[in-house]
């Protein structure tokens, strides 16, 4: 995080911003391609702070590491995109615009942390369902760092083993990764990032807008040529079809059993 990713992440900061940053929190998530539901829709917070002070706090800047099941070379990847909406807690009106990213291994997302984002379903089809387990594709992997600009665990109470911000399991037999984290990537690593001649491009993401539709009462908005009506979803709510937006969202980080 600190030799590769917090570079990348500083030049969508001024250096003034870059310079305060002092931690980063980071988790990951691993889905099984066309067949998984995507991720709701959130915010990034401390949610140690806001347990215990209400408080709503955001990381300067949320960042996704593509690392296994997207796109590779021009083949586009049926895995699910990461959108990310103009819109914080704070917002009086529903995002303008929404931002998509199509997972492609090897890429790096920043955004600032106080926005609204969330990963789309990727169902896939019974078509291009693999028939055997040796054509399994590949299971889509990220890595997810927020960067803060305080020391988050310092007004924890209670940190707790693979909670928010939890501490590093103990260096054992049952957790070879944490073994694998203290003992670095070593000397002999021939990378391209780390030899220094990797090129690295930006690119702004392309950009969707409106960002949201408003539907009827009885979700009728849309009819296919079928003259089939879109049903929403009720075993699963990933936020993607709600009451009272903006504020719902904002509702959501205070009230945990909140429906939409």
């Amino acid at each position: 995080i600190v030799n590769y990713l917090l570079p990348l992440a500083k030049r969508g900061l001024s250096a003034e911003e870059g310079e305060k940053i002092c931690g980063a929190e980071w988790w990951t998530h691993h889905r099984p391609i066309e067949a998984n539901l995507g991720h709701q829709l959130h915010f990034d917070t401390d949610e140690a702070l806001l347990a215990q002070e209400q408080a709503v706090t955001h990381p300067i800047l949320s960042s996704v590491l593509y690392l296994r099941g997207g796109s590779t070379g021009h083949a586009v990847s049926p895995a699910g995109s990461t959108i990310v909406f103009d819109q914080t807690p704070d917002s009086e009106q529903v995002a303008s615009k929404v931002w998509t990213s199509q997972p492609r291994n090897n890429t790096f997302m920043i955004f600032p942390g106080d926005l609204l984002h969330g990963v789309l379903p990727c169902p896939g089809d019974e078509a291009s369902a693999p028939q055997s387990s040796l054509e399994q594709p590949e299971h889509r992997l990220t890595f997810m760092v927020g960067f803060w600009t305080r020391r988050v665990p310092d007004k924890m109470t209670d940190r707790r083993l693979y909670g928010p911000c939890g501490p590093l399991p103990p260096s054992t037999g049952d957790h070879t990764w944490v073994q694998n984290i203290a003992t670095g990537y070593g000397s002999g690593c021939n990378s391209a990032a780390s030899s220094g001649r990797a090129e690295i491009v930006s690119f702004a993401l392309p950009e969707i807008s409106p960002a949201w539709e408003c539907l009827d009462k009885d979700g009728n908005r849309n009819i296919d040529s079928d003259g089939r009506c879109l049903e929403i979803p009720r075993g699963l709510d990933h936020r993607f079809f709600v009451q009272n937006a903006p504020y719902c969202f904002r509702d959501s980080l205070m009230n945990k059993d909140e429906s939409f």
